[in-house]
């Protein structure tokens, strides 16, 4: 079987193309730019638009850090004044409190989202309460995966500050073994945090829409998919890293023509949702681009609605949609029609 890479980002072209400019609908921009949003605090997009647009895999892996900082910084400059250090605790739970909101409204967004572009409408509320199970079991995944890998990088620099800085400190051959020892750590760092921004990468493009259309948490999920991955892991490497390229592409272009405008398009950008209205086809098409690259590893992993599936919307709350005809689905030999 061929894998196909070229193809599956041209469907999400025309799937935002069809969605957004056939016709143009000023409200719809809004609507589904505003989920679009919503699914990207997990970024950290809050804080500034999409000016300074992230391509990584993962997006960054530094939703916390941005909040958490200060707060612990205060604390330590705070350990010998029992008042400061109360308030550097407050204001630390504070930010931990707007983080965790932040995620939570975030997990929640990116099913809000997924729903618009899968169905190609524009709603809010809807997805936001049909699709609320599955947003709390991504944030539960998010969150317990990025405790899980903030321990193992804990695990790797203690014996930096254990071992590695003092055999430095002595010199000799044992400056030597400390910095083969730094090396070893970093490479060991540098892996564990390529594989948090995988796994984060699989979770969004793969995870996501299977737990849509299955209407399952996001275990059973990874577990539909993990098989899949096994198979091919190859394959959904690539698949990253053309999802690396068109955002470096895209980043590109946004660089050239915010030159261009003397730097008018930077500031329209760097405005919260503002900006992802205004780049509202590149996340479209994106959030298209993992359930399209799907596709084609059979109809099991066609996670679009059907061809002639009612919208939600229209059926009423607590009505099976997308997952309803799943047994019948599983017997057919090609994708559904999109």
């Amino acid at each position: 079987m061929e894998i196909r890479y070229r193809e599956p980002l041209q469907r999400s072209w025309l799937r935002a193309k069809g969605m957004l400019f056939g016709p143009f609908n000023l409200e719809l921009w809004f609507i589904v730019g505003f989920t679009a949003w919503l699914a990207r605090l997990w970024d950290g997009s809050i804080w500034g638009g999409d000016g300074g647009l992230r391509w990584d895999m993962n997006n960054g892996d530094h939703r916390f850090g941005g909040l958490v900082g200060p707060g612990v910084e205060k604390i330590i400059n705070a350990l010998g004044h029992p008042l400061e250090f109360f308030v550097a605790m407050m204001l630390l739970m504070l930010f931990l409190a707007i983080a965790v909101a932040v995620a939570w409204v975030g997990s929640r967004g990116a099913f809000m989202f997924y729903d618009n572009v899968a169905w190609k409408h524009g709603r809010v509320s809807d997805p936001w309460q049909r699709l609320g199970r599955l947003g709390d079991s991504l944030f539960l995944w998010r969150v317990g995966t990025q405790l899980l890998a903030g321990l193992l990088a804990l695990a790797l620099i203690l014996p930096i500050l254990v071992l590695i800085a003092p055999a430095v400190a002595v010199g000799g051959i044992f400056a030597g073994l400390g910095v083969a020892g730094a090396l070893l750590t970093g490479l060991a760092g540098l892996s564990l945090g390529l594989t948090v921004a995988f796994v984060g990468f699989c979770t969004d493009q793969f995870v996501v829409p299977l737990m849509h259309r299955y209407d399952e948490g996001v275990l059973a999920a990874w577990e539909r998919f993990l098989p899949l991955l096994r198979a091919r892991p190859l394959a959904f490497v690539l698949m990253a890293l053309a999802y690396l390229v068109v955002w470096m592409v895209v980043s590109v272009i946004v660089f050239a023509a915010g030159a261009v405008t003397c730097c008018a398009l930077f500031l329209v950008l760097s405005i919260p949702f503002v900006g992802t209205v205004v780049l509202l086809p590149v996340h479209v098409t994106l959030r298209a681009f993992g359930p399209e690259f799907l596709v084609q590893f059979g109809v099991a992993y066609d996670c679009w609605p059907s061809a002639g599936a009612a919208d939600p919307i229209e059926l009423g709350p607590g009505t099976e949609t997308s997952s309803e005809n799943d047994d019948s689905e599983e017997d057919m030999d090609g994708p559904q029609g999109r």
